[in-house]
């Protein structure tokens, strides 16, 4: 996206490198809101943060900010956009919520303390409330974008990295598993593209598709230049999103659930797909 000329900016959650070359302004964004670690209040964050008036990295500076960790990451986000509505801008909000510890603002779990169900799971409450929290931050930041006059011309994607936690979820569409495993509750996640400008909305997509697919979709959609020496592992779903039918249709996708280790195992956990089946293979318990 910079290379195409977009203005970049990334809100809350990075996990992929606290130090040079792999901090996201060593990756291509200009503009950096970010916690330390995996989640506010890993090792690797601010000392004492705990989702309010935390401090966090801006452009690699640590500062304090009022609010909650995701009002502020929408909040800062919002300022962003207002600031380049003039020029095309590529701005992702990585929001560290729902992730342990579960942590929300009072007005949020309100409408839950009563909810016996989820009084029975601990933590379940406050899970619900930080997805509660992320729907409403989600409105806000459509109704900026109406405001700012952008609504209809800014390519709008909301997507979750895997499934829910079963241990404080009561509903998973009924699937099996959740994060941390290969079965479909791990990994089939949501996916929403709002373009008014750009393709008709109101359907579903029944295919196989995959997050490395983001990247040659955004290429094409966006008219970027593409990476120079990228590997080809995603696909362009553009002809999906115009209502055809491409030739990779029936393609193989394999999943692995390494468990963060730095040497790969061949025996770990996986899953082949294609179209509506599953392989699953499971690995050996200690």
């Amino acid at each position: 996206f910079r290379a195409g000329g977009y203005k970049t900016a990334l809100f809350g959650k990075w996990h992929l490198g606290e130090s040079h070359p792999f901090r996201p302004q060593d990756r291509g964004f200009e503009e950096v809101l970010i916690h330390g670690g995996g989640g506010v209040g890993n090792i690797q964050d601010y000392w004492s943060n705990d989702y309010f008036d935390d401090h966090y990295q801006h452009n690699g500076e640590w500062k304090q900010f009022p609010g909650y960790c995701t009002d502020v990451w929408f909040d800062e986000a919002m300022k962003y956009i207002e600031q380049q509505r003039d020029r095309p801008f590529f701005v992702m909000i990585s929001t560290n919520t729902p992730h342990l510890p579960n942590v929300a603002p009072d007005e949020y779990l309100a409408p839950y303390r009563d909810n016996p169900a989820l009084k029975a799971k601990p933590g379940a409450m406050e899970y619900y409330a930080m997805v509660t929290n992320i729907d409403a931050n989600l409105g806000r930041l459509r109704a900026k974008l109406k405001a700012l006059n952008l609504e209809k011309n800014t390519l709008l994607i909301f997507m979750s990295d895997n499934g829910t936690l079963p241990r404080f979820a009561t509903w998973n569409a009924g699937m099996r598993g959740g994060k941390g495993t290969v079965w479909e509750g791990g990994h089939r996640v949501p996916f929403f593209l709002h373009w008014p400008a750009g393709f008709e909305g109101g359907r579903d997509i029944d295919a196989l598709t995959s997050g490395m697919d983001l990247r040659p979709t955004l290429e094409e959609l966006c008219g970027l230049p593409s990476v120079p020496g990228a590997e080809e592992d995603g696909r362009s779903l553009v002809p999906l999103i115009r209502g055809q039918t491409p030739g990779w249709i029936d393609r193989f996708i394999c999943l692995d659930l390494q468990n963060q280790q730095q040497t790969p195992r061949e025996d770990s956990s996986h899953v082949v797909m294609q179209g509506h089946w599953r392989l699953t293979v499971e690995a050996p318990r200690a």
